[in-house]
């Protein structure tokens, strides 16, 4: 309980701050995480340095540096977007390409919107209700202290989201008959790699969730990606990209590798607003797992 009425506490306080005192306090904490804590160095550079092997070392720190510099705002950013008001968070975050849901609205069809955890994905839990004529399904990880998860859960779905579990979404995909978009993260690293879907991502043979295409298949979901695009500190641009509209017709593995393609190009743009501080590729490959690569499949044919 001390730690739900802590984070409370914080949300409140947040709420009462201006953002360039947010921004004032983030630039103090980029500093004690980058240059006193050196948070999870050796993985951030480890990781970069596999997926950007043309680039020299001073290119690495750099973007490491950059990196920091974003997840410092990350954070401070979501603490704030609990308690911005629509029309400020609205300004701050558009989706500039409403006809593509639009589209899919009025066919009465459900879709998978699957994004990264690039740019400012926590805003997308509040952003996107706001502007998606669909109904916002977001996916999400239950955190351990249940008060903690309720309070956030109900902070993210005030602006009319649902919140479902990763562990139950079928029950809600089979009950729901109403239009709804699931939003789906789909680039974290998967705790069964005989599950996962191969692909090459950042030059590295990479493990991804399947839930993407197993749920775009097994209920006929057309697949949009979600591209966040960072303008400025506090903007935020989006972009929805359709990858499937019939995902029957998609060749196993097709639909996660056009997916991490997607995601792939946003982060070769913008390297340091991806989250470099997890250990994505702690699986290794082996000959026992296939890699899909369907760029290689057209160059063959």
């Amino acid at each position: 309980m001390i730690a739900y009425w802590l984070f409370r506490t914080i949300i409140f306080i947040f709420k009462l701050l201006p953002f360039p005192v947010v921004y004032f306090i983030s630039d103090i904490s980029y500093f004690f995480i980058r240059f006193i804590f050196s948070y999870r160095k050796k993985v951030i550079l480890s990781n970069l340095r596999n997926s950007f092997p043309d680039k020299t070392e001073k290119e690495i720190k750099k973007i490491c540096g950059k990196y920091y510099k974003h997840i410092s705002d990350l954070i401070f950013e979501t603490i704030k977007s609990y308690s911005l008001p629509a029309k400020k968070l609205l300004k701050r975050s558009p989706i500039l390409n409403l006809e593509v849901d639009k589209t899919f609205f009025e066919k009465g069809l459900n879709v998978i919107y699957a994004g990264g955890h690039y740019g400012n994905w926590e805003w997308g839990t509040r952003f996107a209700p706001l502007q998606l004529f669909h109904k916002a399904v977001i996916m999400y990880k239950p955190i351990k202290n249940k008060y903690i998860d309720k309070y956030i859960n109900k902070l993210r779905s005030k602006d009319g989201a649902k919140m479902i579990s990763i562990y139950y979404p079928g029950k809600f995909i089979t009950e729901n008959q109403n239009p709804f978009g699931l939003i789906m993260v789909g680039d974290q690293n998967p705790s069964n790699t005989h599950k996962a879907i191969w692909v090459k991502f950042l030059n590295q043979p990479t493990a991804c969730l399947h839930g993407i295409e197993l749920y775009a298949k097994k209920f006929k979901l057309p697949v949009v990606y979600f591209s966040i695009k960072k303008i400025k500190r506090g903007v935020y641009h989006s972009t929805l990209v359709p990858i499937v509209d019939d995902p029957s017709k998609a060749p196993k593995g097709y639909i996660t590798w056009l997916y991490m393609k997607k995601l792939e190009k946003d982060i070769q743009e913008h390297p340091e607003y991806w989250l470099w501080s997890h250990k994505r590729w702690k699986h290794k490959y082996s000959d026992d797992f296939k890699i899909f690569d369907f760029q290689e499949n057209l160059k063959k044919s």
